[in-house]
């Protein structure tokens, strides 16, 4: 935190300098926790909101409002592990989906509080906009889509609390 607290700092000033008016705190904790990155390795408990991004938190403070980020692009292979989030915020991902695919599963799992999933095809997905939904306490969700549509796929995890340590998986038959 001693590092922290100056970095953080200088994002908020940053952000300050190109808001079309002066931001309240409280919009600039939101601003700042819903841009924030994914920590590279896993947390084993709820540690904040990841790690500050001041481009996306400048980006954002420039718009007013923060823009859904790039989805990453989950393997079939193997899960991605360590997911985690504030409540209320969002993870987004996506599944490359070949023609001819027969079952799309899509899977949460592991690590502790309370995850949502939420699956839409060819544009990101939200607790607002999505085809398809898991929607259950803790963080054990699944989606199956029969004969999936051919190409992207995209998902949000969102925190109706808190999670972390939180695995997410798609597979393919």
């Amino acid at each position: 935190t001693s590092q922290a607290a100056p970095h953080v700092a200088a994002i908020v000033a940053m952000m300050q300098s190109v808001a079309p008016k002066p931001y309240p705190p409280a919009t600039i904790a939101h601003l700042l926790a819903h841009t924030a990155r994914m920590f590279p390795l896993g947390v084993d408990r709820p540690l904040g909101a990841g790690i500050a991004d001041a481009g996306a938190a400048v980006q954002a403070a420039i718009l007013g409002h923060v823009p859904v980020p790039s989805a990453t692009l989950l393997s079939t292979y193997a899960p991605t592990m360590h997911v985690h989030a504030l409540q209320g915020q969002s993870r987004h991902f996506r599944v490359a989906v070949p023609a001819g695919t027969a079952r799309l599963i899509l899977r949460t799992y592991g690590g502790a509080g309370d995850v949502d999933l939420f699956v839409r095809h060819g544009e990101a997905a939200s607790p607002d906009a999505h085809d398809h939904a898991s929607i259950r306490p803790g963080n054990n969700s699944v989606v199956v889509i029969d004969a999936p549509q051919a190409g992207d796929h995209y998902l949000a995890l969102h925190g109706t609390q808190a999670y972390s340590a939180v695995q997410v998986r798609a597979t393919l038959e």
